[in-house]
């Protein structure tokens, strides 16, 4: 973004600033630089809403003034980001490839096994639980 003023002679540019006073509220302000405009464009061209150019320091001071009592330099409210809502699956799906998400899978697998095991063994309830009950213990006596 071109400023307008391209002229080479020495220009007064009022630049918006923001802050944080010492009780962490925001605050703006201004400053008031001189400069040709390709010496602003260079060094503040990035920052919104660059006044100017002014034929004098006191034009520029008296333009600030009316720019921050009318709200054209203020600070601006944050904007409230709408969150991604594919973050959480692609957390997901990069977990899947981690060893230990398999470590922690296979050991709940086995520790509800290992649960229905001991139930089927205690009441004899499930048929299919205590013929794993029966060969586990067959298997833990031959170790």
């Amino acid at each position: 973004m071109a400023l307008p003023g391209a002229g080479s002679s020495v220009q007064w540019w009022v630049i918006p600033t923001t802050y944080t006073n010492s009780s962490g509220q925001p605050g703006a302000s201004y400053i008031v630089v001189s400069g040709t405009s390709a010496q602003i464009q260079a060094k503040y061209g990035s920052v919104p809403n660059v006044l100017g150019p002014y034929a004098t320091k006191a034009d520029a001071q008296a333009a600030a003034k009316g720019a921050v009592s009318s709200g054209k330099i203020g600070v601006q409210k944050p904007v409230n980001k709408i969150p991604n809502p594919v973050s959480g699956v692609t957390g997901f799906l990069s977990r899947l490839t981690e060893q230990s998400t398999w470590v922690r899978v296979a050991e709940v697998v086995l520790g509800l096994i290992l649960i229905a095991v001991g139930v089927a063994k205690i009441t004899n309830a499930v048929p299919i639980a205590t013929k794993v009950a029966g060969i586990a213990a067959k298997g833990a006596v031959l170790a």
